[in-house]
Protein backbone atom coordinates (compact mmCIF):
# COMPACT_ATOMS: atom_id res chain seq x y z
CA UNK A 1 0.00 0.00 0.00
CA UNK A 2 1.47 3.62 -0.64
CA UNK A 3 1.61 6.21 2.08
CA UNK A 4 -1.29 9.02 1.87
CA UNK A 5 -0.70 12.38 0.57
CA UNK A 6 -0.53 14.23 3.70
CA UNK A 7 1.89 11.36 5.44
CA UNK A 8 4.19 12.27 3.15
CA UNK A 9 3.17 16.64 2.76
CA UNK A 10 3.52 16.86 6.69
CA UNK A 11 7.08 15.99 6.72
CA UNK A 12 7.83 17.79 4.16
CA UNK A 13 6.26 21.43 5.85
CA UNK A 14 7.67 23.62 3.32
CA UNK A 15 6.04 21.65 -0.20
CA UNK A 16 4.26 24.51 -1.60
CA UNK A 17 0.28 23.19 -2.23
CA UNK A 18 0.99 19.82 -3.67
CA UNK A 19 -2.31 18.68 -5.45
CA UNK A 20 -3.82 15.61 -3.71
CA UNK A 21 -4.14 13.59 -6.58
CA UNK A 22 -0.54 12.89 -7.49
CA UNK A 23 1.96 11.05 -6.36
CA UNK A 24 4.81 13.66 -6.39
CA UNK A 25 5.97 16.16 -4.14
CA UNK A 26 7.64 19.41 -5.36
CA UNK A 27 9.38 20.64 -2.43
CA UNK A 28 10.76 24.65 -1.94
CA UNK A 29 14.20 24.05 -0.52
CA UNK A 30 15.15 27.69 -1.64
CA UNK A 31 15.68 28.82 1.55
CA UNK A 32 18.67 27.07 1.34
CA UNK A 33 20.41 29.13 -0.72
CA UNK A 34 22.01 26.20 -2.60
CA UNK A 35 20.76 25.56 -6.73
CA UNK A 36 18.44 22.70 -6.46
CA UNK A 37 21.25 20.76 -8.81
CA UNK A 38 23.47 20.63 -6.02
CA UNK A 39 20.38 19.36 -3.70
CA UNK A 40 19.62 16.67 -6.02
CA UNK A 41 23.17 15.58 -6.31
CA UNK A 42 23.52 15.81 -1.88
CA UNK A 43 20.14 13.71 -2.15
CA UNK A 44 21.45 11.20 -4.12
CA UNK A 45 24.90 10.72 -2.51
CA UNK A 46 23.85 10.99 0.88
CA UNK A 47 20.27 9.88 0.82
CA UNK A 48 20.23 7.57 -1.91
CA UNK A 49 17.67 8.94 -3.73
CA UNK A 50 16.82 9.67 -7.35
CA UNK A 51 15.05 13.22 -7.89
CA UNK A 52 14.40 15.76 -10.36
CA UNK A 53 16.10 19.00 -9.51
CA UNK A 54 13.29 21.86 -10.40
CA UNK A 55 15.01 23.53 -12.79
CA UNK A 56 13.50 20.63 -15.01
CA UNK A 57 10.44 21.82 -14.87
CA UNK A 58 11.84 25.50 -16.30
CA UNK A 59 12.64 28.55 -14.47
CA UNK A 60 9.64 28.75 -11.68
CA UNK A 61 11.15 25.41 -10.84
CA UNK A 62 14.58 26.56 -9.90
CA UNK A 63 15.09 26.20 -6.00
CA UNK A 64 12.70 22.90 -5.84
CA UNK A 65 13.03 19.46 -6.02
CA UNK A 66 10.24 17.00 -7.25
CA UNK A 67 10.03 13.51 -5.85
CA UNK A 68 7.71 10.46 -6.35
CA UNK A 69 6.33 8.69 -3.29
CA UNK A 70 4.59 5.71 -4.93
CA UNK A 71 6.31 3.25 -3.53
CA UNK A 72 5.59 0.76 -0.64
CA UNK A 73 4.56 2.86 2.85
CA UNK A 74 7.86 1.55 4.58
CA UNK A 75 10.21 2.04 1.54
CA UNK A 76 8.64 5.28 1.54
CA UNK A 77 9.30 6.11 5.16
CA UNK A 78 13.22 5.29 5.08
CA UNK A 79 13.40 7.24 2.13
CA UNK A 80 11.09 10.30 3.53
CA UNK A 81 13.29 9.99 6.73
CA UNK A 82 16.77 9.93 4.45
CA UNK A 83 15.43 12.98 2.85
CA UNK A 84 14.51 15.01 6.08
CA UNK A 85 18.11 14.61 7.69
CA UNK A 86 20.06 15.24 4.00
CA UNK A 87 17.96 18.58 3.95
CA UNK A 88 18.83 19.15 7.79
CA UNK A 89 22.61 18.52 7.17
CA UNK A 90 22.36 20.70 3.87
CA UNK A 91 20.67 23.92 6.23
CA UNK A 92 22.96 23.26 8.30
CA UNK A 93 25.88 23.37 6.36
CA UNK A 94 24.58 27.12 5.28
CA UNK A 95 24.46 28.46 8.46
CA UNK A 96 20.35 28.32 9.10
Amino acid sequence: MFPSHAACYLPLHEVPQAPAGTAYLFPDVSALGLPDEEVAARLVRDAHLLINPGYQFGPAGRGHFRICYARDERQWADALERTVNTLKALGKEQGL
